[in-house]
């Protein structure tokens, strides 16, 4: 939407430069000084309003250029950060079987058979 917008706003630029140096409506071939003057005024108007667009293209692929290296900066991240947490599932894994075995050999040693259990 704000693309739209800029164009839009590009175009009632173009339209008031237009006006102000009084070119809305001609149709006739200039040929008076004062034609001139008005067309050199509308010449720097539209470079005016081209340095102006050069500038906020710039700032724009500047602030591409940063948001590209953020983000691949935070790739970088995401990715360590993937790899930490598998570590840590299977650290936690293999340290919850050995609380385990741990666990059911205490029980198994705390547990003496019954007087009539004879084998």
């Amino acid at each position: 939407m704000r693309a739209v917008n800029g164009l839009a706003r590009l175009n009632t630029d173009c339209r008031i430069g237009a006006a102000a140096a009084g070119f809305v409506g001609e149709t006739q071939p200039r040929s008076t000084e004062a034609e001139y003057v008005r067309a050199g005024r509308l010449r720097a108007y539209l470079w005016d309003m081209d340095s102006s667009l050069e500038e906020r293209l710039l700032k724009l692929e500047t602030n591409v250029t940063h948001l590209e290296h953020l983000c691949e900066q935070l790739n970088q991240v995401v990715t360590e950060q993937s790899k930490t947490i598998t570590r840590l599932k299977l650290v936690q894994q293999q340290l919850s079987n050995t609380v385990e075995s741990q666990e059911l050999e205490r029980i198994k040693g705390t547990n003496a058979k019954p007087p009539h259990y004879s084998v």
